[in-house]
């Protein structure tokens, strides 16, 4: 065991390590998301292993200092196994804020309609980063899934969740275009 060169290894601690790192911050979620091993067979080393990292956070400064502590661990687990390490930042995108105003037209709308509600920071990387380059003024409506499960084949929101989630928006554009100055 002491001659092998396993890459599989330093994979393995860089997936927990941005579990470790991600819990190390308050408002931070971190995912292991894409692992690939090749050749993939049950009884060969592999010769390459590669791994995805999804960090996100509202806060930049964090976001910046979570990736180059991963980046830095990731390494040192490599060398340590003595295998290759690089790698390549797929997408770097600020964090966005959502618009005080935009959210407080869903909460309004939805206080209207009867519907119940929570306010949460999303830190995802939806459509709404690249509107955010055009306004400011961006918000989410998220609908629940049934057992939060989402970005899977299981996931599942019930036609009624979704009809509710259409009717807010309905009544947010027309709120919003409503306090548009012609």
């Amino acid at each position: 065991m002491n001659m092998r060169r396993d890459p599989v290894i330093p994979l393995a601690k860089t997936a927990l390590k941005i579990r470790e790192t991600a819990l190390s911050y308050k408002e931070m979620v971190g995912t292991a998301g894409y692992i690939k091993v090749f050749p993939n067979v049950v009884n060969v080393i592999a010769g390459e292993a590669t791994i995805t990292a999804d960090i996100r956070t509202l806060d930049l400064t964090d976001l910046e200092n979570a990736v180059q502590k991963i980046l830095r661990s990731a390494k040192m687990y490599a060398q340590n196994e003595k295998v290759g390490f690089n790698y390549s930042i797929l997408q770097n995108k600020d964090p966005v804020i959502c618009s005080q105003s935009v959210m407080q037209a869903i909460k309004q709308s939805t206080e209207e309609l009867g519907y119940s509600y929570i306010l949460l920071p999303s830190r995802a990387g939806h459509d709404t980063q690249n509107v955010a380059k055009i306004t400011k003024d961006v918000g989410m409506i998220f609908v629940p899934s049934k057992g939060g499960i989402s970005h899977s084949p299981d996931e599942w929101t019930e036609w009624e969740q979704a009809h509710k989630g259409v009717e807010v928006l309905k009544n947010v554009l027309i709120r919003l275009a409503s306090n548009i100055k012609s």
